[in-house]
């Protein structure tokens, strides 16, 4: 049963980074929202990395896993820009 949660989290990044990437209207965010807090790249990968520790720990003990299914995802998502590329692309 976790197994389809999991590719559900791999379909959701995918997705993402491909619309990213793919999108003509994309903003980079050096920070965290509307831009706060540039220039604390390291600080916002930490609050990345244990938010995500929090959102599994929460997944595994909910029984209603489908929001921390996005959570995950979003967070993951977004650490793979802010790890690979430095900032964020947002777009809408």
């Amino acid at each position: 049963m976790a197994g389809k949660y999991v590719f559900l989290i791999a379909l959701i990044v995918i997705i993402d980074q491909i619309l990213k990437n793919t999108l003509k209207n994309i903003v980079k965010n050096y920070g965290a929202s509307f831009n706060i807090l540039q220039n604390y790249s390291l600080f916002l990968t930490l609050i990345s990395l244990v938010s995500l520790i929090v959102f599994v720990y929460f997944f595994i003990k909910s029984k209603e896993k489908l929001a921390f299914v996005f959570l995950i995802a979003g967070t993951l998502s977004n650490l793979i820009d802010r790890l690979a590329l430095g900032y964020i692309i947002d777009y809408i």
